[in-house]
C-alpha cells in the first residue's frame, strides 16, 4: 500500500520513518528513546494532525507499567 512517502510493512516488527501503523499513523521521525520504548512524531492520516506515538518495548509491558503509561498520556 503506498500513500505518499508512507508505506505499510506487515512482514517486519522493526519500525522506521514512513511506516504506517494500524492503517492510520504515518511515522515521521524518532523524537525520543528510553528504557520503556521509543516516541515517534507521526501524522494521523485521517485528520492530518501531528501526533506522538509511544511504542513500548515488549519486555517492559506489565500492569504496573501500563498504568504508568496511562498517567503519562
Amino acid at each position: 500500500m503506498q500513500r505518499g512517502p508512507c508505506y505499510t510493512d506487515r512482514t517486519s516488527v522493526a519500525l522506521s520513518t514512513g511506516t504506517i501503523l494500524k492503517d492510520v499513523y504515518c511515522l515521521k521521525s524518532v523524537i525520543g528513546k528510553g528504557g520503556m520504548g521509543e516516541v515517534y512524531a507521526a501524522t494521523d492520516l485521517r485528520s492530518g494532525d501531528d501526533v506522538a506515538i509511544k511504542v513500548m518495548n515488549r519486555v517492559v509491558l506489565g500492569d504496573t507499567l501500563i498504568g504508568r503509561l496511562r498517567r503519562e498520556a
